[in-house]
């Protein structure tokens, strides 16, 4: 299927096999029931949006252009050149447009020119990079795929797009944790050589929740149940590393997901085992119940992290 329509409930029932996932309560969420388009790339779909792009780029560079010329050609009577009227601000002066209109005609040119180059470059750069990407865009959001879309880059993508429509925690700034260290362990870490080129990357706190979403689905899948105590979340977890750790190809994951999470859990762990396990991965939990939709829940969580001694 090259182009579909899904709801972020349809994807999270996709996940779990059933949604909301036992025992959450999601509230009446309007992050669970928005469209989202789906669909492969190809060269003549990054024309078409190219060319959107470059258009809304030209259109404000052309009001940017048209202003700056009002301005400078204003200087001396800089109070008559914008008033509100009906709410709306308007550009009120009688200087002849010669210039202005000619820097726009040169920007639209230029514009018109450069889009299919532009457009066959940005689709080899799709084609040649990650499996999937996001477009966000203010009416619709779509998940790209390059050749199939599996319900690993499904469920990942689209906790992106939930990232973008939720006001997350940011944890590591929370727990005053530099990415730049995370990146130095990596580093340092001989066993971990094979991601270093990806670590800023990987270690980054979108990616992280979007990766430990598979982890949840598993332990979901495992225990028919989501965890909502806080020494239950910590156990769960560190369980799931266990098993990582330890039986790596008997873990029914995406395989390169598999892989990233234990570069990822073994980083964290030796940045700083205890507060891995009993503060960041649980405050990664949280925001992702929110995107789940249950807010009490994800706000209780956190309360029961800042309360461990």
């Amino acid at each position: 299927m090259k182009k579909f329509r899904i709801k972020p409930r349809d994807i999270f029932k996709n996940d779990f096999g059933d949604f909301p996932p036992y025992p959450l309560n999601p509230s009446k969420s309007k992050n669970l029931d928005f469209d989202i388009l789906c669909r492969k790339i190809s060269l003549l779909w990054s024309i078409k949006t190219t060319y959107s792009l470059m258009q809304n780029y030209k259109d404000k560079l052309c009001k940017v252009n048209i202003l700056k010329h009002y301005i400078e050609s204003n200087q001396n009577n800089k109070g008559n050149i914008l008033t509100l009227e009906k709410g709306k601000l308007r550009i009120n002066d009688n200087v002849p447009r010669t210039k202005s209109f000619l820097n726009t005609c040169i920007i639209s040119l230029f514009i018109y020119i450069s889009t299919p180059f532009i457009a066959v470059l940005r689709f080899l750069r799709l084609k040649n990079g990650s499996h999937a990407v996001v477009l966000f865009d203010s009416e619709l959001d779509e998940i790209c795929f390059k050749e199939k879309m599996t319900d690993y880059l499904l469920s990942h993508e689209h906790i992106h797009i939930q990232q973008k429509r939720t006001s997350y925690l940011n944890i590591y700034d929370h727990l005053g944790i530099s990415l730049d260290d995370l990146c130095e362990i990596a580093e340092r870490d001989p066993t971990l050589s094979s991601l270093n080129n990806m670590s800023r990357y990987l270690l980054s706190q979108v990616e992280v929740e979007a990766r430990f979403q598979q982890i949840v689905i598993y332990i979901h899948k495992k225990n028919n149940a989501l965890p909502i105590e806080i020494d239950n979340i910590i156990s769960d977890f560190i369980e799931f590393y266990a098993e990582l750790n330890g039986n790596f190809d008997t873990i029914n994951l995406d395989y390169q997901c598999k892989y990233e999470l234990l570069f990822i859990i073994k980083v964290l762990y030796a940045y700083n085992y205890e507060l891995t396990f009993t503060k960041v991965i649980p405050l990664i939990y949280s925001n992702l119940i929110e995107y789940y939709g249950d807010i009490e829940l994800s706000k209780k969580i956190q309360t029961d992290i800042n309360n461990l001694t």
